[in-house]
């Protein structure tokens, strides 16, 4: 197809940030806006839906002819009861008004008994990676369901990043694929790494400590140490491993990585959610890497630790109200325009 919409991956330059307004979000905003060195727009929703803070699901930016486009947004009133069309309607305003350069595409209407699969953070792609010169499309299937037929289909006619790899997410509760794969920049192999969760980086942090430290103090979620330790090793978190190895050997297959391509960060899971902030759902500008403050030393320390060694600067963000204890995370709650990379420049 000439001039193919492309979905855009996180090691692509980022061009402007998106983020909804709340008062539980202005700081967040202000820090953004003081780091990271690009326009920050944000987007207030209608106060009686103010529970709907997901920017990354209301739109997927991408280019199209080499200009910006952002495909629009499918939800609707949510099976669990959270009204989420309006935002995406909103979002889709303020691009016409206050951004008219980015095409916007609609590609299909939103369906009932969905759960959260057809929203956008279930949608990403990879770095480029061989057969696949623009990289190659990623979504989360949970059990039965998968991503938005109509769109899966616009994607597939692109002829250009498709097929997708279909990535197990039936053990999270959401079930978006950003919950499970990102990617950051890096100084040698490919140029990048894939991140992944893991319970036992989780649980290496945690040695040598007394099981009675609190963690997260002050924080809704407070806990012990022990509580984590217990965690790390209990019967979900078994099956989390395993589903996790399986992603793994996938990924190998179908991206042509290898095991040292992976960067494991550390994670935990209690009934489909993250216990931990889930610094996989990071956001990438360049080589800042936005990552949610796990509100615990010794995590802080290894997540900053993983990525300055790969010559990246993680900056820690507090989103434990606005996004963590909501279900959510730093990826979550940011959208992100980005100009593509010519394939003969970008990593790989």
């Amino acid at each position: 197809m000439e001039n193919p919409f492309l979905l855009c991956s996180s090691l692509d330059p980022v061009e402007a940030l998106f983020v909804v307004e709340t008062p539980r979000t202005k700081p967040l905003i202000t820090e953004l806006t003081r780091l990271a060195g690009v326009p920050v727009y944000a987007i207030a929703n209608d106060p009686a839906h103010a529970s709907d803070v997901w920017m990354q699901d209301t739109v997927e930016f991408g280019v199209r002819g080499g200009k910006p486009a952002a495909l629009l947004g499918l939800r609707s009133k949510h099976d669990m009861g959270l009204v989420c069309g309006p935002l995406d309607a909103r979002v889709a305003q303020f691009l016409a008004e206050k951004l008219p350069q980015v095409e916007r595409i609609p590609v299909g209407e939103a369906l009932p008994q969905r759960r959260w699969i057809d929203w956008y953070g279930n949608l990403e792609v990879s770095p480029p990676v061989p057969g696949y010169p623009h990289g190659r499309a990623l979504t989360g299937k949970q059990k039965e369901l998968s991503f938005h037929p109509d769109a899966l289909a616009f994607l597939e006619a692109q002829k250009a990043q498709w097929p997708p790899v279909f990535v197990d997410v039936s053990w999270l509760t959401i079930g978006h694929v950003d919950e499970v794969l990102n990617f950051v920049p890096a100084p040698d192999r490919k140029g990048w790494r894939a991140l992944l969760p893991c319970p036992d980086t989780a649980l290496v942090a945690l040695t040598g400590l007394n099981d009675d430290q609190p963690v997260f103090v002050g924080r809704r979620g407070e806990t012990t140490v022990g509580h984590l330790k217990a965690l790390a090793v209990s019967p979900e978190q078994g099956r989390i491993r395993a589903a996790l190895k399986a992603t793994r050997e996938q990924l190998k297959r179908e991206l042509g990585i290898d095991e040292a391509d992976i960067v494991a960060l550390p994670a935990l899971f209690e009934n489909g959610l993250a216990v931990l902030p889930n610094p996989v759902n990071s956001l990438v500008v360049g080589k800042r890497v936005f990552v949610p403050d796990p509100a615990f030393a010794p995590y802080r320390h290894q997540i900053a630790t993983l990525f300055t060694e790969l010559g990246l600067s993680p900056q820690f963000l507090d989103i434990w109200e606005p996004y963590h204890t909501a279900a959510g995370e730093v990826h979550c709650g940011t959208n992100a325009l980005r100009r593509r990379l010519a394939p003969e420049k970008a990593p790989r």
